[in-house]
């Protein structure tokens, strides 16, 4: 995945001591944007929670599905409103 840095257009690589992405040109830090849709989050965390075993979440996830789903939940209510 290649990132382009929003200040100067030049590529960024990934600062795992600071958990950001850094411009080498510019000197900028900054955080990943989500760029789906609020659906598209609430879709992606009900099939990440409902597709995977406990225990067997990959990627590193320690988050109990239980959690997902609440997320989900509250995501919608307050989407709703």
């Amino acid at each position: 995945m290649m990132l382009l840095c929003k200040k100067c257009g030049n590529l960024v690589s990934y600062n795992s001591y600071f958990g950001a992405y850094y411009c080498s040109t510019c000197g900028e830090y900054f955080q990943p944007q989500y760029e789906g849709s609020t659906q598209q989050l609430i879709d992606e965390l009900r099939r990440y929670g409902a597709t995977h075993r406990n225990g067997k979440m990959g990627s590193s996830c320690f988050v109990p599905k239980d959690l997902l789903v609440a997320a989900a939940d509250r995501l919608e209510l307050i989407k709703s409103k």
